[in-house]
Parts: structure tokens; C-alpha cells; sequence
């Protein structure tokens, strides 16, 4: 299946190996202290344009929507886009992290998932997993995050189908929670999916599914505001989490921190320098960072962190500003 939206822009599609091509000192190393970019609202490059907006909006935006759509309909959809590549040419730009927002249209009685960001996309959640699958069928040495949250107008029903077609794409290549994923050991067993999914009732039942990232949102337009709020939470180190359940199981983890500024500009140290896959703002247009090991940023314009648990269950924390591994 090709992607739904053919782009113009020039992909650096030597990143598209990048894990395979990473040191054997780092196979070892738990996925949660390596570096992964990713991309933030993977899917709004095919928002559609003739879309309702979201279930999930205020009702002043519906309002205002409806009463002058020829005003406020463009300004949505103007701020709603952060990415201009498919999701194939993401992961062969090197994200290794994809922000899959997930929803069902109101009042649509089919089964039909779509992804959202105030308005819905054009493509289906269904045939953008069978797209992913294709890609890393020829990438087999490649591992990435599915982050499955949001879940506007979900039913148990919904989740079940969701859950049910995630499991039938993917099969052996996702990763159970009960492992300290590395890569090496993911390439012994064949993994390469590890799914965050943000529904605790549905993690429980399924090995398959782990915890959801915990997002902390930078929310500053500029660039020296949010390497304040970065460095900030970074000397907080990196939270503990207990899981619903499991009080003994304590995980400490960073979120994934979220800034406002479009694009990445230089990363001074010897360490940043090794991150800067897919962070050319002329390819991924926001760019989400998730971070397991310390790091310091300078003059970076848009970066999104997620620090990873030390745990069984959930490696992962999601932030929105700055870390070492995701996008």
C-alpha cells in the first residue's frame, strides 16, 4: 500500500536504517536510555480539509466553525498540520516514534477509525498500520513506538476492534511488556512494535499493550522559554510512576516534553550530534525526542522529549519538550 499523500519533499532515506547501523556496545543498552526521534501528530500531513471538527473541541470552536467557516475553517486547519511528510517517508526520514492520535467520527455507525488533531484525517487508523507493516517488513533490524492515544469517541467495543486489528497486523512483531526490550533482543524474537496505548482498563487485559507515555507539555512559543522549562525538569530527573494495580512496581521515567517552535535548529554536544537523525526541520516539520539518558539542548527551536521507565511493565515516558529517544 503506498501512502496516502505524495510529497515533493527530498527524504534523507539513508536514516531509514539508522537503528541497524548503531554500535554493538548500544544492543544491549534498554530502548529507554538510547536517543529516538520521532514526529509529533504523525498523521495531520492528510487531515481533511472537508472534515468536521472533533467531538473533543470546545463548543465554542464548533460554534464559531460552523457560524464563519470560511474564517475560522482555514485557521484550523492551518494550525492543525504539524507534519507535510507520509508516514513512510517519516520512518525513512529516522522516526522512530509515531503520535497516533486515534478517533471515531461522531454519529458514524461503522467501525472506522481516523486519526485527529481538531479535525479528522483522510486515511483510516486500519490502512496506516498495513502501511507501517510494509515498511518494516523491509526494514527488519528497525524497532519503533506506536503511540495509540487520544481515543476521541471510543467505545469498549471500538478499543476491542482497534486492539483486535493491531494485533492482527503487526502478529509476532510486537513486543510484550514483560521484557526489558533491547535491541538485540528484539531482533532475536523478531519485535519490533512496542505500542503505548493510553487506556488502562485495555492494557491489563493485553500482554501485548504497554502503559501510556506520560505527556508534559512545554507550551512556549519561544525558543529560550522552553530550554529554561527543559533544563528545569530535567535536573527533577525522571518521575516515578505506579502503575494502576501494581504498587510495588514503581517506574521512573520522563515525559514527553512538547514545545511550541517549528523546526530544530544546531545540537552542540558530541552526544546531541549523534540525535540529529530526522531532525532537519526541511523534513519532519515537528519533531518529539525521547530521551533516556541526560542531555543538555542548546539552540534548539522544537524539540519533544520522552524519557523511558526503568520497569518490566513500561520503559516509556512521554514529554513535550525534551528527551533522549522518540518524535
Amino acid at each position: 500500500m503506498e501512502g496516502p499523500l505524495q510529497t515533493s519533499v527530498d527524504v534523507c532515506h539513508e536514516n531509514g536504517q539508522w537503528m541497524s547501523r548503531l554500535p554493538e556496545k548500544l544492543w544491549d543498552t534498554p530502548l529507554y536510555n538510547l536517543a529516538l526521534p520521532g514526529s509529533h501528530d504523525t498523521m495531520t500531513y492528510c487531515l481533511d480539509k472537508n472534515s468536521a471538527v472533533s467531538g473533543n473541541e470546545s463548543k465554542l470552536v464548533k460554534f464559531l466553525n460552523k457560524c464563519i467557516p470560511c474564517i475560522v475553517h482555514p485557521v484550523i486547519m492551518k494550525w492543525s498540520t504539524t507534519q507535510v511528510l507520509t508516514v513512510t517517508e517519516q520512518l525513512e526520514a529516522g522516526a522512530r516514534y509515531l503520535d497516533f492520535r486515534i478517533a471515531h467520527k461522531a454519529n458514524d455507525p461503522s467501525l472506522n477509525l481516523y486519526f485527529v488533531h481538531m479535525v479528522y484525517t483522510t486515511v483510516t487508523v486500519q490502512d496506516v498500520l498495513w502501511e507501517v507493516l510494509k515498511w518494516l517488513e523491509t526494514h527488519p533490524q528497525e524497532v519503533i513506538i506506536l503511540a495509540c492515544r487520544n481515543f476521541d469517541g471510543l467505545t469498549r467495543r471500538l478499543h476491542r476492534h482497534l486492539i483486535a486489528r493491531i494485533k492482527e497486523i503487526f502478529h509476532y512483531k510486537l513486543c510484550p511488556r514483560n521484557v526489558v526490550p533491547t535491541l538485540r533482543s528484539m531482533w532475536q524474537h523478531g519485535h519490533q512494535v512496542i505500542v503505548s496505548y493510553e487506556d488502562d482498563l485495555e492494557v491489563e487485559k493485553h500482554r501485548e499493550l504497554w502503559p501510556a507515555i506520560p505527556y508534559w507539555w512545554g507550551n512556549k512559543t519561544a525558543t529560550r522559554a522552553l530550554i529554561q522549562y527543559l533544563e528545569r525538569m530535567k535536573r527533577r530527573g525522571r518521575p516515578v510512576v505506579i502503575h494502576k494495580g501494581h504498587e510495588d512496581d514503581q517506574r521512573a521515567g520522563a515525559p514527553l516534553l512538547r514545545g511550541q517552535t517549528e523546526g530544530v535548529g544546531a545540537v552542540q554536544s558530541a552526544e546531541e550530534k549523534a540525535l540529529r537523525v530526522c531532525m532537519n526541520k526541511e523534513r519532519l516539520s515537528y519533531i518529539d525526542i525521547l530521551i533516556g539518558a541526560k542531555c543538555s539542548l542548546q539552540n534548539t527551536d522544537f524539540l519533544l522529549y520522552l524519557w523511558g521507565f526503568n520497569s518490566h511493565s513500561n520503559p516509556f515516558v512521554q514529554t513535550s519538550g525534551s528527551s533522549i529517544w522518540r518524535a
